[in-house]
């Protein structure tokens, strides 16, 4: 079957790891791809090497735009591709030599999605295995409400990254500009868009841990985007009937909010008004979080003298009001 993929590179200041990326996509034993690299307004020399690998081999495109984030990069490249197919790659990580050959060979019957597992490593990890555990393994969704539920059972897994898509998902679904947590805005759309999903338990792609990277350094204030997309998630799951996927992710929104809140308190001066929009969304949230089977029982716990000291501060407050 020669189905032509396309892998999508957004390139940003990764002069250290750019090679080993590309090169992970040239030695793919499945050759009838195009690999697509947005150079993002780099400042460092990553322009030159895409421009330099260009000149190596045809499969190469290179577009040169202004910064403009990851969602924006991620987009041209979407607009360029031509592939049947589509493969998301950052530029900081890199890919097994039979990742593509082995997705290819999965698609068939409707399939839409084909969804792979990934290795975690990293210089700062201090180790140089990277665990190539061979699963031979597979699962088909018939069911997109099915696949999401094990999406959200899977830490990370609600990343673009690991999954390849039949381009004819895009057609009317893009990354959102300028915003931290973008896969979280977009990956259910395409799962939920998908006839069949398939699922292999291999790990084809190798996910660096660069404490440089965006999601590393992006300040605090700015990952609290991730409650839009959770957000938006809420209503999508409320308006197609998926109880179970709503429930979930109230337990995501739980999550956040108690990680958020830890992480503010220690600041609590700078972060005041933060503070106090999380106060209210666990209070707001009182029936969805209580009974909820996806949050732990010792946060059910913590959660419920949250509440009590909470009540406490407010009827303190009416009755210093009153006097």
């Amino acid at each position: 079957m020669n189905n032509l993929v396309s892998i999508i590179i957004p390139v940003y200041n990764v002069e250290n790891y750019l090679r080993e990326c590309i090169e992970s996509v040239l030695s793919q034993k499945y050759g009838y791809f195009e690999l697509i690299l947005i150079n993002d307004g780099s400042t460092d020399s990553s322009g030159e090497i895409c421009e330099e690998y260009k000149l190596i081999d045809n499969r190469i495109k290179v577009i040169h735009k202004k910064n403009g984030g990851l969602s924006s990069a991620r987009n041209v490249g979407l607009d360029n591709a031509v592939g049947e197919w589509i493969i998301f790659l950052d530029s900081d990580d890199k890919i097994k030599n039979d990742l593509i050959q082995d997705c290819v060979s999965l698609v068939k019957d409707d399939i839409d999605v084909v969804w792979y597992n990934y290795n975690i490593f990293g210089e700062h990890l201090n180790t140089e295995k990277v665990d190539r555990v061979l699963i031979d393994d597979i699962k088909i969704y018939n069911s997109c409400e099915v696949a999401m539920k094990d999406i959200f059972l899977s830490y990370g897994d609600i990343v673009v990254w690991n999954k390849m898509y039949s381009s004819s998902l895009f057609r009317d679904i893009r990354f959102p500009i300028g915003k931290l947590h973008e896969d979280e805005f977009v990956t259910y759309r395409l799962i939920f868009k998908a006839r069949k999903i398939i699922r292999t338990f291999k790990k084809y792609y190798d996910y660096r841990i660069n404490p440089s990277s965006i999601m590393h350094t992006g300040s605090i204030k700015r990952k609290m985007v991730i409650f839009e997309a959770i957000n938006e998630r809420l209503i999508f799951f409320k308006r197609n009937n998926c109880t179970e996927l709503e429930e979930m992710d109230y337990a995501n929104l739980f999550n956040n909010l108690k990680y958020f809140y830890q992480v503010m308190s220690n600041e609590s001066v700078a972060y005041q008004d933060d503070l106090l929009w999380i106060k209210n969304k666990f209070l707001e949230n009182e029936d969805n979080f209580k009974n909820n089977k996806y949050i732990t029982k010792i946060n059910k716990i913590l959660y419920r003298l949250f509440l009590i000291n909470n009540r406490l501060i407010i009827l303190f407050n009416i009755r210093r009001s009153r006097i």
